[in-house]
């Protein structure tokens, strides 16, 4: 392996150690359940909105990226498939997960780093979502 891919494959490994978790829990509708919250207790209402939205805008290049083989490309679909469902889960009325949109000013903030992610990977998390969903 070269060293190039050496360090694309530590880049990778990195990403997934970091959204996994997130879209992981957040494809199950289990993100509220299962991710540790701290901090102050008036912004711990978004803080699942916050990781969900910088974590799509972080690695939706690599979600829309094309022509990936082997281990990267089953994993960006695999986590294009977890971070749609997310997104369904998210916004779905009576979900567990569904996101505080309309609570104080804050969700503005996390809710612009959601849509940056969905505008950065339009094909697989837009164009991609059930039309309920979008």
């Amino acid at each position: 392996m070269s060293s190039g891919q050496q360090d694309r494959a530590y880049w990778i490994e990195n990403l997934w150690k970091i959204a996994f978790p997130v879209l992981d829990a957040g494809s199950r509708g289990r993100l509220r359940d299962e991710m540790p919250v701290e901090g102050a207790e008036a912004t711990r209402q978004w803080s699942h909105l916050e990781a969900v939205g910088r974590i799509l805008c972080g690695i939706s290049p690599w979600l829309e990226c094309k022509g990936l083989t082997g281990k990267e490309e089953a994993l960006r679909q695999r986590a294009a498939h977890m971070a749609r469902e997310t997104i369904r889960h998210g916004v779905t009325p009576g979900s567990p997960d569904l996101h505080p949109f309309d609570q104080h000013a804050q969700p503005l903030v996390d809710t612009a780093f959601l849509c940056h992610g969905i505008l950065r990977a339009r094909e697989e998390l837009w164009k991609k979502l059930d039309d309920q969903t979008r």
